[in-house]
């Protein structure tokens, strides 16, 4: 019932045959148990400023569960359940993926153990030259050669984020309570155009929440 698309440059998720859009899909993202949907949209951003680094298992619910869920579970849910310390016998993990296109990706994750709080701390840094091509649109500007036939333009789709997330968990008079905090910052080119006509201005979706 699950399917990859792509919207413009970002890779997302589909579901139950309906094409879903980075900004507009019927997802319901849980992290133990809270909803990490966008609050603006709704949207559950399966793209990928959503790092697995601090993912111990990922639980899907298949089909509608907005009766249980509410309206943002309108073709399923999705669950991360994520690392505690004990989940961390080596006392930390890293990970560092590059490619011969220049895409590089970092990911570190360190825990913990204190005298009434374990901690887990995670960080990611992604950053992405995306797919970037010379396009003919870069005539709809009027960049136009003197045979009046369109000039190409290298279209624009770098892009980078940063993910960092802290755990801290209870023991002893505080077992039981959770505490955790996440922030994302990122900048994201447009090399189809969004607001601005395609390809040649710059425009960025730079975010952080």
């Amino acid at each position: 019932g699950f399917a990859a698309s792509i919207d413009f440059n970002h890779h997302t998720t589909s579901s139950r045959g309906s094409f879903e859009s980075f900004p507009a899909n019927h997802l319901l993202l849980l992290v133990d148990g809270i909803p990490m949907n966008d609050p603006l949209y709704g949207t559950a951003w399966t793209w990928d400023v959503t790092p697995l680094f601090m993912a111990k298992t990922v639980e899907v619910l298949r089909g509608p569960g907005s009766a249980l869920y509410g309206s943002n579970a309108t073709n399923g849910v999705v669950h991360v359940k994520s690392l505690s310390v004990q989940d961390l016998p080596t006392g930390g993990e890293a990970l560092l993926r590059f490619s011969d296109m220049g895409e590089r990706i970092f990911d570190a994750v360190v825990g913990h153990w204190g005298n009434l709080f374990t901690a887990v701390v995670g960080f990611q840094s992604l950053q992405s030259p995306g797919n970037e091509y010379p396009s003919d649109d870069g005539g709809i500007n009027g960049h136009t050669d003197p045979s009046d036939n369109f000039q190409k333009a290298r279209t624009q789709d770098h892009h980078r984020s940063q993910y960092a997330w802290v755990k801290l968990e209870g023991h002893d008079v505080f077992e039981g309570w959770t505490l955790q905090y996440h922030a994302l910052t990122f900048n994201w080119e447009f090399g189809q155009g969004n607001i601005n006509l395609t390809p040649d201005l710059p425009e960025n979706l730079d975010e952080g929440r």
